[in-house]
């Protein structure tokens, strides 16, 4: 067939419509190829996962050096209270650990594996990422948390779902009070069993924990969300407007702090290490003279 066949001219241009698509769809994968590079530099200068990842970079920052190796538990630590919190999780994951390091001297479970493995997939974080872990990390961070002081933000948590169980059941259709009272019972030995404080879980520091929770909530959905519809949310939940527009009073700020006192008296009795102590009045904004009046 002749060059200039038209025939020819036409299956000239099919080709190149054909072969346009395709060279694009390659430079879009160059161009994405490089741009994960770039990411990958990234990530591996930062040394951490950054608070905002993205689902790519949780995938490609398991190829970076520092991913999933042991922390210095030293730097690590400093400044801080040794116990199982929110933010050391989210701390060592950053650094893909699934576990805070085990503090500096510490020898339990010596004789168990040091060999890690990885699969502690999400983490404290959302994403599909792979965190390390050893044997002995998971038995040591196991038995801390059933004998040192729960975290703060943690009893709060589970006074706070506690509480709201006990005002969920008022609509409980077909179940006796009996067996509610029973089913509620069962959860508050659940928590004393793990390790929650039973002053936490007395119904008077259920109250209060949950109403103090409301109010924090409350005053930031109003400013993400139209009043009308906030107060509309809690009125339907069964919660008392006033108890969340109105600041507490000196005395309710004090029946609110009552089982905090009890609690930081009993582990001074016990001789509790005084840096948990410290954390507690740090974290609830108590001054010690009020739990343990004037030192003589």
């Amino acid at each position: 067939m002749a060059a200039g066949h038209p025939i020819h001219n036409v299956m000239l241009r099919r080709t190149k419509i054909i072969l346009f698509p395709a060279v694009l769809i390659i430079g879009i994968g160059l161009v994405l190829h490089a741009t994960d590079g770039d990411r990958l530099l990234m990530l591996e200068k930062a040394g951490q996962l950054p608070q905002d990842a993205s689902p790519v970079d949780r995938q490609l920052v398991e190829h970076t050096s520092w991913w999933g190796k042991p922390i210095d538990s030293n730097k690590f630590w400093k400044g801080k209270t040794i116990w199982l919190d929110i933010n050391a999780r989210r701390a060592a994951n950053k650094l893909g650990r699934f576990y805070p390091p085990i503090p500096f001297g510490e020898t339990k479970y010596s004789l168990y594996s040091e060999k890690d493995i990885s699969g502690g997939t999400g983490g404290s974080e959302s994403g599909s990422t792979d965190y390390h872990m050893n044997d002995r990390e998971v038995a040591f961070w196991s038995e801390f948390e059933r004998t040192h002081p729960t975290p703060p933000e943690e009893i709060e948590r589970k006074q706070v779902q506690i509480e709201g169980k006990i005002l969920a059941s008022r609509n409980w259709i077909g179940i006796s009070q009996n067996d509610i009272n029973d089913t509620i019972a069962i959860e508050k030995e659940r928590a004393i069993s793990l390790n929650y404080p039973p002053e936490a879980l007395a119904d008077d520091a259920l109250h209060w924990a949950y109403m103090v929770h409301q109010s924090q909530q409350y005053q930031q959905d109003i400013q993400r969300m139209p009043i009308e519809v906030v107060q509309a949310v809690a009125h339907n939940s069964g919660t008392d407007l006033t108890q969340l527009t109105n600041s507490l009073s000196a005395a309710q700020i004090k029946a609110a702090n009552a089982w905090k006192v009890a609690y930081l008296q009993r582990l001074q009795k016990e001789k509790v290490d005084k840096s948990y102590i410290d954390a507690y009045l740090q974290a609830w904004n108590l001054p010690a003279t009020e739990v343990f009046g004037q030192s003589k």
